[in-house]
This record gives C-alpha cells, structure tokens and sequence, in this order.
C-alpha cells in the first residue's frame, strides 16, 4: 500500500514501539504522543511525536487502511505461517 509517491529515507531510525505512554494538548492545535517500548528493567519512553491534532485525527483513515492491508497479505501463527503470500 503506498500513502505517498516520494520519500527520502536517509537512514531514519527505528524504534521498537509497546505502546503509547501519554497523550498531551501541548497547544491549541497541537498534540504530543509519548511511545514507549517495555524492556527487562522496566519502560522506557523511546521518543515523543508532536502532531497537528487535525492532521492527526485525518491519519486515522490512513491507519485503518494500512491495517487492513497487514492483516490480508500478513496471517498466520508461526514462522512459516506468517510469510507474506504474495510475489515481491
């Protein structure tokens, strides 16, 4: 599923995300979302996302989609199972 048609990835990094710690209205428009990932030694927030709260509730959609889309080509229980289906 494609959401954009350019995008530079220049070595963005990547995070294991658990979960989402804290949801804040840091301005009138503004929202910040605290991800946090559960370690051994406890959790640990691994980085914070400041959206624009309409724009956030608009990705919705897109969120719902991208599911969608996961859960047809991606099934399964084991290794094996969880394989994707379709040809590369």
């Amino acid at each position: 599923m494609d959401f954009i048609e350019e995008i530079t990835d220049e070595g963005a990094p990547e995070f294991a995300v658990t979960g989402i710690a804290s949801i804040e209205r840091i301005s009138a428009g503004q929202v910040r979302l605290t991800k946090y990932s559960r370690r051994r030694d406890g959790n640990v927030v691994v980085f914070h996302e400041v959206w624009d709260f309409e724009t956030l509730k608009r990705s919705q959609n897109m969120y719902a989609k991208a599911l969608a889309e996961i859960d047809r080509v991606w099934r399964g229980d084991g290794p094996e199972d969880g394989r994707r289906r379709e040809a590369h």
